[in-house]
């Protein structure tokens, strides 16, 4: 993740005399004191007559964190934590200054997403999350880009804004690139990642086909396009029931139609035709009927 880095100068411009100090505070009123925890700021103090003389400032940033500066009249301090400082500087052990002002420093986003399949079927629907912002006290925006490779044209350029959730219904299974830039009203970040879209073989274990129209029938759910075999033995290792279609249902009955016996059965699942990534289109594994 790359946050934007701001880079602000302050000019604290005093006059320093030798008993009585008189000091005042100019700061360029065109610079931004607002940015994120990768905020640069440098700081300035210049001298009004000739005669005054700096031997030593003491920096003190408001985050904790002290600099002494000898014979060097400019500082420049990195911001790495959010919260809210007021800089002050200590001339020559005797005259203090503080800025009027107060230097914001927001969390940079969080740009991390994960992602899933759907239930809806007969698609390659991903839907995508990114997580939860650790500042909620802010707004921020979302905008996805989906790409098939890297460097090919984006198959969308989405801007969603909230919880900050995309889902997205691909053409086909495969290797896609999807990139998320997270953007806060004063900086932004951005992470890129491989995906991989594959059908998707949910098998449930059990089910009771005894017409309740609760669970009657064993559903396999896929993404409805690829044609797969489906073949259930039972537990003696004999073929009960075979059958090629994109949608996988047995309802419990043999291949003559007679109903089965209450029991453990086995069942092996593969696409009919060859496919990529094939090892993630087969499924084999144990079903329990009730009745």
């Amino acid at each position: 993740m790359k946050p934007f880095r701001n880079i602000l100068t302050l000019v604290l411009s005093m006059i320093v005399f030798p008993v009585t100090g008189q000091v005042s505070i100019a700061i360029d009123d065109t610079t931004d004191t607002t940015g994120c925890d990768s905020l640069k700021v440098t700081f300035s103090v210049l001298p009004l007559a000739a005669h005054d003389t700096i031997s030593e400032i003491r920096w003190e940033f408001g985050d904790g964190q002290v600099r002494i500066k000898d014979n060097a009249d400019t500082v420049m301090y990195h911001y790495r934590l959010p919260g809210q400082y007021t800089p002050r500087a200590v001339i020559n052990n005797n005259t203090s200054v503080t800025a009027g002002l107060i230097i914001k420093v927001y969390q940079s986003p969080d740009a991390y997403f994960s992602y899933s399949d759907t239930t809806i079927s007969g698609t390659f629907s991903i839907v995508f999350v990114n997580v939860e912002q650790s500042d909620n006290t802010i707004s921020y925006s979302y905008q996805w880009f989906l790409s098939k490779t890297i460097g090919d044209e984006f198959l969308n350029d989405t801007t969603t804004t909230g919880a900050g959730i995309l889902v997205y219904p691909f053409d086909s299974e495969g290797l896609y690139i999807a990139r998320l830039v997270v953007r806060s009203p004063v900086c932004s970040s951005e992470v890129s990642r491989v995906i991989e879209v594959s059908d998707t073989l949910d098998a449930p274990n059990v089910f009771s086909p005894n017409e309740d129209n609760i669970n009657d029938q064993w559903i396999v759910r896929s993404n409805g396009k690829t044609v797969y075999s489906i073949k259930i033995f039972s537990r003696t290792g004999t073929l009960i029931y075979q059958s090629e279609s994109p949608v996988i249902i047995w309802d419990g009955r043999n291949q003559s139609g007679q109903e089965m016996a209450p029991g453990t059965y086995y069942y092996v699942i593969e696409p009919v035709k060859p496919v990529k990534y094939s090892t993630r289109f087969k499924k084999a594994g144990f079903i329990q009927l009730f009745r």
